[in-house]
């Protein structure tokens, strides 16, 4: 079973888009 770009969205928001967002801080400020 393959979930759609969509599907993979509303997963990820489910999960709490906080830590993603955190974590993408996290990589940009080491990136910088």
């Amino acid at each position: 079973w393959r979930a759609r770009p969509d599907v993979w969205e509303q997963l990820a928001a489910s999960a709490g888009l906080s830590c993603q967002t955190d974590f993408n801080l996290h990589l940009w400020q080491r990136n910088r």
